[in-house]
């Protein structure tokens, strides 16, 4: 079986600014296959990942605190963080399927990506952290091309979008 290590070059754009929930970023792709490639499927998908982040301080005993009688100890205060992730698709748009790309010819789509309205899971959790300062919750947004090349390495570009939850 003969295996495309590099099948194709890829690259996408879109405009720089901040979306809501509920717009839609145009993105437009342009494929330039190195030999003649099957595609299954061509997609863009919006990859939200919501990240927690808890600060607490956490006392133990001293070492080297005297064990007399009557003595204090003293407390050591280590400061220790904990941080949860969970990333998923938000959003996606297939813009191709099924088809076959010629070798030295450069392919260009248009795709609209609508970003559904839904908010992310934690984002009513994230409006009432606000105030206090150990405690969060933030999102961070990727807006990820993928194509599913038949027996080949599938190409894979991404980069960060600015996405207004609120």
């Amino acid at each position: 079986m003969v295996y495309k290590l590099r099948p194709m070059e890829v690259s996408f754009e879109f405009e720089d600014r901040e979306y809501r929930l509920g717009d839609t970023i145009q993105v437009d792709v342009e494929l330039a296959p190195n030999a003649e490639v099957s595609v299954r499927e061509a997609r863009v998908d919006l990859i939200c990942e919501e990240r927690y982040v808890e600060n607490y301080s956490v006392s133990s005993p001293g070492l080297y605190s005297n064990p007399g009688v009557g003595s204090p100890r003293a407390q050591i205060s280590n400061q220790v963080v904990r941080e949860e992730k969970e990333t998923y698709v938000h959003s996606t748009q297939v813009f191709l399927s099924d088809s076959k790309l010629s070798a030295g010819a450069s392919v260009q789509y248009q795709a609209r990506l609508d970003i559904q309205p839904t908010p992310p899971v934690h984002a009513d959790d994230a409006r009432e952290l606000q105030k206090d300062a150990d405690r969060s919750w933030t999102f961070k947004w990727t807006l990820v091309m993928t194509v599913d090349v038949v027996r080949g390495r599938n190409p894979k570009r991404q980069r960060i979008v600015k996405v207004a939850v609120g």
